[in-house]
């Protein structure tokens, strides 16, 4: 009984959230894309060679990135706060004691809602992961400082 009340609980504070943990996964695919875009435009930027008017476009083009850099840094830093707040407040993955009381749940919707909730949990874990590793990347190589940490 104790493992059907904890998997109830559990279903109903994800339920509540779910709209909400799909609102973030949606904006962390947005910026990783939005990060990938921005390090194409890096790419493009060429290497720095060329005469003094080139080296200076490439000054000017190089502050203008940093510029669209520094004014996204709050949205990456707040999506990623979200994200990892989300992600410490659910229970471990593997926890099997969920399945056993889904069994023991006579609604087979409460049980998919369960594991909706646990696919929207992997794939915030995901892409919060993803675009971690973007912003590293991205910050690596521009020389640009995206994240703090």
């Amino acid at each position: 009984m104790e493992h059907l009340n904890k998997s109830i609980a559990i279903r109903n504070r994800l339920e509540g959230n779910s709209e909400n943990w799909t609102t973030l996964l949606l904006s962390l695919r947005e910026l990783i894309e939005w990060v990938i875009r921005k390090d194409t435009e890096l790419t493009t930027l060429g290497p720095l060679v060329g005469d003094l008017g080139a080296l200076s476009k490439y000054h000017e083009d190089l502050a203008a990135f940093r510029r669209v850099i520094e004014d996204k840094q709050p949205v990456i830093e707040s999506n990623l706060k979200s994200g990892r707040q989300l992600i410490a407040s659910e229970p471990p993955l593997s926890d099997t004691s969920d399945s056993e009381a889904g069994r023991e749940l006579d609604a087979d919707s409460r049980y998919r809602g369960d594991e909706t909730a646990r696919d929207l949990t992997r794939a915030v874990r995901r892409e919060v992961a993803k675009l971690s590793e973007k912003v590293g990347g991205a910050e690596g190589e521009s020389g640009c400082h995206i994240l703090p940490y």
